[in-house]
């Protein structure tokens, strides 16, 4: 999971800091497992580009669960409007444009924060959003 040692003492190092700063033991499971992932995203280089499923796997749990605990961590940690339009730019700059027969533009945008700043944007220039994501 971590590429050097560096890393791995680095997120234990974090950890142990961020875990007992509330208290010993006053963390619950859900704040634990959302620390965990914020660490790993921090202080595992790879970790930010793994898929949902990828790191399902690693972690050994559902692909449900690491989306729903990145969707609250990406609601948490949410900036203002500026530095999402940085962020959307550069998540749109990567972004795969899938084709469509409808004069449609259909990308995908994991973020669940960056969705709804994009959707916002979009409505407000009139344009119409379609998050079913059936064809």
């Amino acid at each position: 999971m971590f590429e050097t040692e560096s890393e791995a003492g680095n997120f234990a190092k974090a950890f142990v800091e961020q875990y007992i700063a509330v208290g010993f033991g006053v963390l619950t499971k859900r704040e634990i497992d959302l620390l965990v992932l914020k660490l790993l995203h921090k202080h595992a280089e790879d970790f930010n580009h793994l898929t949902d499923f990828d790191v399902a796997r690693k972690l050994r749990t559902t692909k449900r669960k690491i989306r729903s605990l990145r969707d609250e961590l990406s609601f948490r940690e949410a900036g203002e409007d500026v530095e999402l339009s940085k962020q959307l730019r550069k998540v749109l700059k990567h972004a795969e444009v899938l084709k469509s027969d409808n004069s449609m533009v259909m990308v995908q945008i994991d973020d669940a924060v960056l969705r709804g700043y994009a959707e916002r944007v979009l409505r407000s220039q009139f344009a119409i959003v379609d998050t079913d994501p059936a064809p």
